[in-house]
């Protein structure tokens, strides 16, 4: 595990720039989702992966009018209807 500490500001609009080496190593481009996670006194950011709308999964994601479905969320709505 490498740790990498960089102390930024935050500005008066209550933003944060995220430095570019940690972009880098990161993998970090523009128009990349950004999940925030507050957990007691620690901001974890982490970069958003693609699940299930319904239940979370990332497994066999399948894409309907641009929302992503898995296999057993498609098949439990089949059987509904």
């Amino acid at each position: 595990m490498e740790i990498l500490q960089i102390k930024r500001l935050v500005q008066k609009q209550g933003r944060v720039t995220i430095p570019k080496e940690i972009c880098e190593k990161m993998g970090i481009k523009s128009d990349i989702a950004l999940v925030f996670t507050m957990l007691d006194d620690k901001i974890i950011v982490t970069k958003e992966k693609e699940s299930c709308v319904f239940c979370n999964d990332t497994e066999n994601l399948r894409k309907y009018k641009e929302i992503l479905i898995c296999p057993t969320c498609i098949n439990n709505i089949k059987n509904d209807i």
